[in-house]
């Protein structure tokens, strides 16, 4: 018979299973577990605590082995979110002003190692915490609650990876540097301190009274196709063909989906929220058949609503109709 502490005990485990914001598993404990306090009339608090902490670690590796990337150079390049190395100096640059204060000298210098092997794989690095504690000279744990603090802020993004050959066990994580807001991407900006010139009108070739430039004054430039501008910045030909509804123009085409469509893979990785999607959206890709339908109904679903209700920001409107469509097609390969 069961005295009040073991109860007490049943009771409080039961909770901690159902209840856990560590892994936030929502799981009924079973019953052979169960059994354990059945069994024993007294049990300590360091026997609850004990049986306790090794079933949710062990429940834990197995949610985190669910849903880890297995390590390929497809999976890491999928994870890219930069374009070049001045693109990831940039964020890492906007996220050292920002949190200098909130960091110390130690997690600096591992930020500081981070970024420095995030040249392969624009804004991505796969290092061992063990490499990272004998580079700075410091213990695996101190490269622990360092990227825990990292992560905590906003800086680092940190996926599980599991070994792609053999037993598929655990292996180091790999760190994605988070990408600065839009605004604070660098522009030209001259610090000198040079008065405005003003501005010298010559009546002979420009209509005071309209403003307009005369043909001697617009520029030589050449028009421009979208399969040419798509060939220029290595963007796939069947993008061009499922978003020829939607009428991009051609800065926004690029911004796009240059550098395997980014900007989208981002979007997704915000709209996105139920973590179960996770390996999908590692393994998303462009040009894949199914996500192609998706972005050509996006753009026929955009161009509809545009014409027919009018809409502020296509762009926008696009990109969310998009990430809505994939984040179902994601949810129907889940499930089959």
């Amino acid at each position: 018979m069961n005295t009040p502490s073991t109860t007490l005990f049943r009771t409080s485990f039961i909770s901690l299973c159902t209840n856990n914001t560590k892994f936030k598993l929502g799981i009924q404990p079973p019953d052979y577990i169960l059994h354990i306090f059945d069994a024993n009339p007294v049990l300590s608090v360091l026997d609850f605590y004990g049986i306790g902490s090794a079933f949710l670690s062990y429940k834990g590796a197995i949610l985190m082995a669910q849903f880890a990337v297995i390590l390929s150079e497809e999976a890491i390049t999928n994870l890219v979110n930069h374009s070049n190395v001045e693109d990831v100096n940039a964020s890492a640059r906007y996220h050292r002003q920002k949190h200098s204060k909130d960091l110390t000298q130690t997690e600096k210098k591992l930020f500081f190692l981070i970024t420095g092997f995030m040249v392969k794989h624009f804004g991505v690095a796969y290092m061992t915490k063990t490499t990272m504690a004998a580079q700075l000279g410091c213990s695996t744990k101190t490269i622990q609650r360092g990227l825990k603090k990292l992560s905590d802020l906003g800086i680092i993004e940190i996926f599980a990876a599991r070994r792609n050959t053999g037993d598929k066990r655990q292996t180091a994580n790999v760190i994605r540097l988070v990408r600065r807001p839009v605004e604070q991407r660098p522009t030209k900006v001259s610090h000198r301190n040079v008065p405005p010139k003003k501005p010298v009108i010559n009546h002979k070739i420009l209509n005071t009274n309209t403003f307009e430039q005369t043909d001697s004054q617009r520029p030589a430039v050449a028009s421009v196709t979208k399969k040419e501008l798509a060939s220029a910045y290595d963007i796939p030909e069947e993008i061009v063909y499922a978003t020829n509804a939607l009428r991009l123009s051609d800065r926004k085409f690029v911004e796009l989906f240059a550098n395997n469509g980014v900007a989208l893979r981002d979007a997704l990785f915000k709209h996105v929220q139920d973590v179960e999607m996770t390996p999908y959206l590692v393994r998303w890709s462009l040009t894949s058949p199914a996500y192609l339908k998706c972005l050509q109904s996006a753009a026929v679903r955009t161009a509809y609503v545009a014409k027919h209700y009018g809409v502020k920001n296509i762009v926008g409107y696009f990109v969310r109709t998009y990430c809505d469509l994939v984040s179902k097609e994601m949810a129907v390969i889940a499930a089959a």
